[in-house]
């Protein structure tokens, strides 16, 4: 089977000079070679182009607030995304399925920028009789990931369970340069004059993550989930920015490996309605900005970690009859190792400078409900009709729990 499809979009925005163009296309092809096994080929495109106009200061929003402070921003981010898909019946019980996909994309931008704010006019030079130069930004996407899963079913206790395990592969570069001198016109044009990019960095990612997980049915009411995952992370950064006429080089390389474990548990209270908690390990590994140098006066811990922690929930879930719908529960979050900003001195000069390190732990805890009523179904009123009456509530508190900000919200 096959599916295809492709469209354009036009759009004279709001404000002047917020014109979009834009294309998508995706097509799908799909074949079952044999009984046990069928074969995928799926590819997706997007090509864009953004005029923006540029932003506005609170006093120029309640004067006009359809007004256009830029008139030569352009943004254009062009995607191309290619997956192919393998899925074999080994068994009635068991289950491989393989999917590969890469992705070779980027994003464009030449803009008058903003520095001193919104309210910074972009009005033609007299000594010229011209636009200042615009700046020219390029980002460039180049990653493939692949993962191979295996599900089976087993039979524990009388009872049908499910296994699942596999491993995923992802490696990806990311090329940014930015602050390349561009043109004093106002058309879309991403070619630099009489200069290079202020900033040049490549950033490489490569992660292998095998991982295991089982639905353990224990009895008709009870279940479990337990679930483990090993992540082995490689992130390398190098390239240059250059602030005030010095050029500051990065050239650095991370590898980490570590173990998740989490687990989930469900109890039918009823026919309609259960009991549901879940913990489960948590990281956010260090991204490509916290390797950046980010002035002349900075650096960057070299003990730098990756940001870990948990997150766990507790709840109840369901519906009666047909007229409530519900679900209701508290959850609580550790975020440990938190990335930031502080200021430190150098014990050899005395000199003081900005540091990116790890800087507090956070805990976030809090109540998330859903509560839906239908009317109609509760007072029986055997109407084809329906009305429904829903409510979605959260609330959070989030609160540093060490370094020199502990105890705020």
């Amino acid at each position: 089977n096959y599916y295809a499809y492709g469209q354009f979009r036009r759009q004279d925005g709001w404000r002047p000079n917020s014109a979009l163009r834009q294309g998508t296309a995706y097509a799908g092809l799909h074949y079952q070679a044999t009984d046990r096994l069928k074969l995928g080929l799926e590819y997706s495109l997007l090509r864009n182009r953004i005029q923006m106009p540029g932003g506005l200061t609170d006093e120029q929003f309640h004067q006009n607030s359809r007004q256009s402070t830029r008139a030569r921003n352009w943004l254009t981010s062009p995607w191309n995304v290619l997956t192919l898909t393998a899925d074999y019946q080994v068994s009635p019980h068991t289950f491989v399925s393989l999917k590969t996909s890469g992705n070779l994309s980027g994003r464009a931008l030449v803009w008058r920028n903003e520095d001193g704010g919104a309210a910074a006019p972009d009005t033609i030079d007299r000594a010229t009789g011209q636009y200042v130069p615009r700046e020219v930004e390029n980002e460039r996407f180049r990653s493939l990931t692949n993962e191979l899963r295996v599900r089976t079913d087993y039979s524990l206790l009388g009872l049908d369970n499910t296994l699942a395990v596999g491993v995923r592969y992802f490696s990806g570069l990311m090329h940014r340069q930015g602050g390349g001198p561009g043109s004093t016109g106002s058309d879309y044009n991403l070619n630099l004059y009489g200069g290079g990019y202020e900033y040049d960095f490549e950033f490489r990612t490569q992660n292998i993550a095998p991982f295991a997980e089982t639905v353990l049915r224990l009895s008709n009411r009870f279940s479990l989930t337990p679930g483990v995952r090993f992540e082995y992370l490689r992130s390398q950064a190098k390239g240059y920015k250059e602030i005030h006429g010095d050029r500051l080089t990065t050239d650095d390389s991370r590898s980490r490996s570590f173990l998740l474990f989490g687990v989930g548990a469900e109890f039918k209270a009823t026919s309609s309605t259960a009991v549901y908690g879940n913990i489960s390990q948590a990281y956010r590994p260090i991204d490509y900005s916290a390797l950046q140098p980010f002035g002349v006066t900075s650096k960057i811990d070299p003990n730098l970690k990756d940001s870990n922690g948990y997150n766990a929930d507790l709840g109840y879930r369901g519906t009666v009859d047909e007229w409530l719908n519900f679900d209701v529960g508290g959850f609580f979050l550790k975020y440990n190792r938190r990335i930031g900003t502080v200021e430190a001195t150098d014990p050899r000069t005395g000199d003081s400078y900005s540091l990116r390190t790890n800087v507090a732990d956070s805990e976030h805890k809090g109540i998330e409900t859903y509560l839906e009523v239908s009317p109609l179904k509760l007072l029986k009123l055997g109407t084809r009709h329906r009305l429904s009456v829903f409510n979605s509530l959260a609330y959070v508190d989030a609160r540093y729990v060490s370094g020199e900000f502990v105890g705020k919200r």
